[in-house]
C-alpha cells in the first residue's frame, strides 16, 4: 500500500509540470529593469514567507512519532505557495502583468 505521502508528492509533481509556463511584461519596461524587479521581488518574497511561516510556528513538525514527514511537506508547500503569491504581487505592484506562453 502506497504511503499518502508519496501519493501527495507525485500529485504536486503532475500539477507542476502541468502548468503552462508564465512570462511577465511590462510595457516599455527593459530587460535590464525586469532582471532587477524578478530579483528584488523574489528576495522580497522569500523573506515574507519565511517570516510569517516562523511567527505562525512553522519550526514545530513534531507528533508522537520522530518527525511527521507528510506535515513537513504540506508545510513547505505552503511556504512555497505563499512565497509565490507575494512575488507575483511584487510584480504586479511594479506594473508587470502575466503573459501565458506556449510550451515548448
Amino acid at each position: 500500500m502506497k504511503s499518502p505521502a508519496i501519493i501527495l508528492s507525485a500529485a504536486l509533481l503532475t500539477a507542476s509540470c502541468a502548468a503552462a509556463p508564465v512570462a511577465w511584461e511590462q510595457p516599455g519596461g527593459s530587460n535590464d529593469q525586469w532582471i532587477k524587479d524578478k530579483v528584488a521581488c523574489q528576495y522580497n518574497a522569500r523573506r515574507k514567507a519565511e517570516k510569517d511561516f516562523r511567527q505562525h510556528g512553522g519550526d514545530t513538525f513534531t507528533t508522537e512519532f520522530e518527525t511527521d514527514t507528510l506535515s513537513q511537506n504540506m508545510a513547505r508547500y505552503d511556504v512555497k505557495r505563499d512565497e509565490r503569491r507575494l512575488f507575483e504581487d511584487c510584480l504586479k505592484g511594479r506594473g508587470y502583468a502575466k503573459k501565458k506562453t506556449r510550451p515548448e
